[in-house]
């Protein structure tokens, strides 16, 4: 099995160094290129027909991006041109009890926020943008809420991007195939943060 982690709002840094969304310290994992089943025959309508699906290699976050690493990434990018919703700011920030709530995953975000917050995180490491307005790759997408096509993304760029469908499946699926989880067909609340999962957090 591969070694991953957790993967929720994760960026990942593809091979090409393109990412989803990290953890404050990264510790990315390498995903290697190949097939992989990907779908289901035996939950949502749309998860099916199960097929199988080729991915070239990659990196991702082992754990979600955190509140902390998503407002030092924010206070860079505001300060160098970027511009964020408003409504960001009210993301959950982990219940007071916990002995890190700025460790919690982030969240509350929108699709347009995400993407340019991986442009200035891959702009604070000195490294090329994903995401642009233009096709030619010369505006960085920096503002506003811009509906991307394909062409507007370098998918070979250096910095981080999120994950396509498939290299997030794949990611999640842990190396095993036709398994529910990345463990095995078993629900467990010991791997797993659900509600009523029995886990401290289960419901934070």
């Amino acid at each position: 099995m591969y070694d991953y982690c957790r993967y929720f709002l994760v960026i990942f840094a593809g091979i090409i160094l393109a990412t989803v969304l990290c953890a404050r310290t990264p510790d990315l994992k390498f995903v290697p290129a190949g097939p992989f089943r990907m779908g289901s025959n035996y939950n949502l309508p749309d998860e099916g027909p199960s097929h199988y699906v080729f991915v070239s290699a990659f990196r991702v976050d082992s754990v979600e991006v955190t509140v902390i690493h998503w407002d030092e990434i924010t206070a860079w990018a505001q300060k160098h041109g970027y511009e964020f919703d408003s409504r960001t700011r009210t993301a959950k920030r982990g219940p007071s009890w916990s002995p890190s709530p700025q460790e919690h995953p982030m969240n509350m975000v929108n699709w347009y926020d995400t993407v340019k917050w991986c442009n200035a995180r891959s702009e604070s490491e000195g490294r090329t943008p994903a995401y642009y307005e233009d096709v030619e790759w010369t505006r960085v997408y920096r503002k506003g809420k811009v509906d991307l096509g394909n062409d507007q993304v370098n998918w070979l760029a250096s910095g981080y991007r999120i994950p396509s469908e498939a290299e997030w499946e794949k990611a999640a699926r842990g190396g095993l195939v036709g398994a529910k989880y990345p463990w095995g067909n078993s629900l467990d609340g010991s791997k797993g943060n659900y509600r009523l999962s029995g886990d401290l957090f289960d419901n934070a």
